[in-house]
Parts: structure tokens; sequence; C-alpha cells
């Protein structure tokens, strides 16, 4: 071989891997670049400004700053001081995933308010990063899912939250992975790879138990071929999602506060009562999920929603005569992906809450799920249609990005963590977790809640819920006016005495029932 075709084909090599891995670059940078241009659009800051706000992201960025700072030996975070049957973790009722895993990149790079935004970046990067790894895409099917990624709203507007998205979104690549060689293999799937994703699937229900929606599939997809397919499918589900969700139910607090367990409650008591409980959730939910007064952005997710799932009914009438056990036949991958969609949108509709931000953010991790293994089986035609659609609405992205981070992104100075150090003390020899507990009313659950030291678990209080306040165990006592003259009076005392000093006007008391 003459020297300048050898030259040739290793210049046309290391082409070809320059090419592809911009194209991964481009996969993982461009929704991270969209997310820049809102931030400087609607709040005209970096990153660097983002503060948590919402309750459950406040909640989630102290559980980290509490593993960073005494590790497990921290105070309770609990709903309504109802703590977990088993004393194991003290974390909040999300579970323990979240602040054990950003726990672990604290310890790397510490933990102040925007490093969890940096965190939510590697964690998406390393999610992308175990698709396009382990999933054969050509050029052009890259090039489609950077398109995906970088217009991808839903991934954009909770990137810069301490929310529990990105780490579902993570969740939601690699499980598009698992189910990509499912697939491809089915039962010919090597023992070992059946094993880790069956176990990626617990840490999947650990962090949210609606994935375990998706493990009836995936079991059906990794057995044997044979009558008793779908019957041994159902019994691993049942067996596998049901220890998963009973440990989970004895580690991780109550939460009296969700439908769940509000209807579980109503159903021992009344049977009939509890039906009318869940008509009554199942007609507010239609009504919001069908409200034109939804944010834009989730309007336009709603739109997508229906008209993807017209076009996978379509492919699926279309082959409806093929046979269904054919791993690339369209008939049992498009059955996937509207029983991906269908049963967790008729699950939200059961037992979640539609509108303000709640289906939303669970049904836009499942359809994206499957758009990346639509891209990845050579269903990019369908694919393109929704990008078309999605481009067209990337003007709705800077309202809602403004309705929902104004307060991430304020105009303020960012709170002082170090205002409650020298008051709000952690106590290592304590031997009772709530002598470490602050209890705060919900109506004052915002970001001043950050500066509380970590060590000192949250617990978020209704009021509304107690029908005696004078069994508040926590040693602090964050109260509104209200709470705190119905705690005075319960407790029978003439005033509570204030764990800080009065000039920092914060209203925060020592509770004198505590035993500390």
């Amino acid at each position: 071989m003459a020297p300048n075709s050898a030259l040739s084909i290793t210049q046309r090599a290391r082409s070809k891997v320059f090419i592809r891995a911009l194209l991964i670059t481009l996969v993982v940078v461009l929704p991270l670049l969209m997310l820049l241009i809102m931030v400087r659009l609607t709040a005209q800051t970096n990153l660097s400004g983002a503060v948590p706000w919402l309750s459950d992201g406040v909640m989630n960025w102290h559980q980290v700053k509490t593993v960073h700072t005494v590790g497990f030996s921290g105070g309770y975070y609990t709903l309504n001081e109802i703590p977990a049957q088993v004393d194991v973790l003290r974390f909040y009722m999300h579970g323990p995933v979240y602040p054990l895993l950003y726990g672990l990149f604290a310890l790397v790079a510490g933990w102040d308010l925007p490093i969890v935004v940096y965190a939510n970046i590697v964690l998406f990067a390393v999610g992308v990063l175990v698709v396009v790894r382990t999933i054969p895409f050509t050029n052009r099917q890259l090039a489609l899912l950077a398109l995906v990624t970088g217009s991808y709203y839903p991934v954009i507007l909770f990137l810069p939250t301490a929310m529990q998205e990105t780490l579902n979104v993570f969740v939601g690549l690699v499980l598009a992975a698992l189910f990509y060689h499912a697939f491809q293999r089915q039962a010919e799937l090597p023992l070992t790879a059946k094993i880790v994703g069956v176990g990626f699937f617990a840490f999947a229900i650990f962090t949210r138990m609606s994935w375990g929606l998706l493990l009836l599939p995936y079991l059906y997809l990794i057995l044997p071929r044979s009558r008793a397919r779908i019957p041994l499918a159902l019994l691993g589900t049942l067996l596998i999602g049901g220890s998963l969700v009973f440990i989970m139910g004895r580690i991780i607090p109550a939460n009296d506060y969700h439908m769940v367990y509000r209807l579980l409650t109503a159903l021992r008591e009344d049977p009939a009562g509890g039906l009318d409980l869940l008509v009554e959730n199942i007609v507010i939910n239609l009504s919001r999920y069908t409200s034109l007064h939804k944010p834009q952005s989730d309007i336009a997710l709603t739109i997508v929603f229906w008209a993807v799932s017209a076009m996978l009914l379509a492919i699926l009438w279309k082959n409806r005569h093929a046979q269904a056990a054919d791993a690339a036949n369209p008939r049992l991958q498009i059955g996937f992906h509207l029983y991906n969609l269908f049963s967790v949108l008729i699950l939200s509709l059961l037992l979640y809450i539609m509108g303000t931000w709640g289906d939303y953010r669970v049904i836009s991790i499942h359809l994206l799920l499957t758009f990346v293994l639509l891209i990845a089986l050579g269903q990019e035609r369908l694919v393109t249609v929704y990008l078309v659609f999605n481009l067209l609405c990337i003007p709705l992205l800077q309202p809602s990005f403004q309705e929902l981070h104004e307060a991430h992104f304020p105009p303020e100075p960012r709170p002082d963590m170090t205002t409650l150090e020298p008051y709000l003390v952690f106590e290592p020899n304590q031997t009772d977790p709530w002598c470490n507990s602050i209890a705060v009313q919900d109506i004052l659950f915002d970001n001043r809640i950050l500066t509380v030291p970590g060590g000192i678990g949250l617990n978020l209080i209704q009021p509304g819920v107690f029908t005696e306040l004078s069994i508040l165990r926590s040693r602090y006592l964050w109260l509104a006016p209200d709470a705190y003259e119905r705690v005075r009076h319960e407790m029978g005392v003439t005033e509570l005495t204030l764990a800080v000093p009065a000039e920092l006007n914060l209203p925060i008391y020592l509770n004198p029932n505590a035993d500390c």
C-alpha cells in the first residue's frame, strides 16, 4: 500500500472518530447551552446564582448538607413528625437515594447552594454517556438524539433545581439502554446482564416507585419464550416490586398527605368513602390535565404526548398481523411504548397530582425514554415529526422557565448560610434524634430554611393536620403567629423562649416539652 493511501485511511479514521466524539458532546452540551441562555434571558445571571426554593428542593438540598456535615447521624426529616418504622436512615419521604448519591458528589466537590446544579449536570452527562456508549447509534441517530436533548424543555427546566427530576432523567436514560439490549437479544441476553438490569430496577424503584411499572415488560423481554412467559413476568414483578415496596415502607417516613396513604386509610375505615375519594381525585386531576391555564410548556407536552401516542397507535394498527414475539417487529416495540406512556398517565390520574408541574415531571421522563428507544430501534421518522413540533414550541420555554425559576434565581443577595450556626447546634452525643431536629410550619418553608445548620433535621409541619400541637417532639420550633398561639396555649406556657436573638427577626423557639 502506498504511503499516501495509508495516510488517507488514517485521516479518514481520525475524522470519523472526531465527528462521532463531536456528536456525543452535542448530546450533552446542547441542553446545557439552552439552560445557560434561559438563565441569562430570564434572570440576567448565571448558574452560580441558583438557590433551591420549592419545598421538596429545599428538603433535598438540606439532606445532602446533613450527609456532608455529619454523615447518617443527623436529626429526623419527616412530614408532620411521622418517622420511619425502622430507624435506619432518617431521610425524608422521597427515600434515601437522592441524599446518598448527591452526598457522594458533595464529598468530592463540597456542598454550597449552586453546587446542586453542577451535580445535576454531571449526573445528566453520565446518563447520556451510558446511552451513547452502550447503544450502537449511527452518526445520523446521534445527531437526532442531540436535537432531542437540546430541545427537550422538561430536562432543561429542572436542571437548575434541587428537585429529583434530573436523578430520574438519569434513571430513564439508563433504563432506555437496558430496554434496547432487552429488545435486541431478549432471552439470549447474558445472565450477568439480566442480573444487572434487575438490580438497576431496584435502584430505580427506590428512586421513584412508579418506575416499577416498567419492570413487567423488562422481565417479559428477558424471560425465555414459553406459555408461562407472561405469568412469570407478572409473578416476578409482584415479588420483586412488592419486596422493595415493603422495605421502603419500613425505612421511609409515612406521607399522610399523599393520595395513596389517604386512599388506603379511607378504604380501611369506609370502603364507599374511599371510592368516593378516588373518584373525586380523578375528576380533579382530569380538570387540571385538560386545563388551558397550565404552564405553556405543560400544555405543549400534553399535545406532544397525544400526538406521539396517535402515531404509535397508527404504526401498531399497520403491523397488527405481525408476530409480537419477534424482537425486530414494530408491534412489540410500539406496544411497549404505549404501555410506558399510558401506564404512568393512568397512575398519575388515579393517585398523583395533575397540573402544578406534577404529572409533567413524571410523564416527561417516560416520554424521553420512548424517544431515545425510538431512535435506537430505527423509528427515526416518528421522532423527526416530534422534533418539528417541539422546535416550534421552544418560544414557550422562556415564560415557563420564568414562572418556575423566578424564585430559584432571586435578585436579592443569597441567604447567609452561617446565620443560625451559633444557635441551632448539632449535638453528636445526643441519643434522641429529635434533639437534633426542627419543626417548621408549612407556610414558612422557603429558602430561609437552607440556613439551618447541617445535622439538624427538618420536619415540615401542617398545623391543620394536628389535633394537638403539644405533642411536637422537635427541639426547635419555627412557627408563624397562628401556630405559635396554639402551641403556647396547648403546652400551657405563657410564652415560648426564642432560640435565636430577637434582632434576627426569625420566629424560632425552643420546645419546652423536648427532653433534651
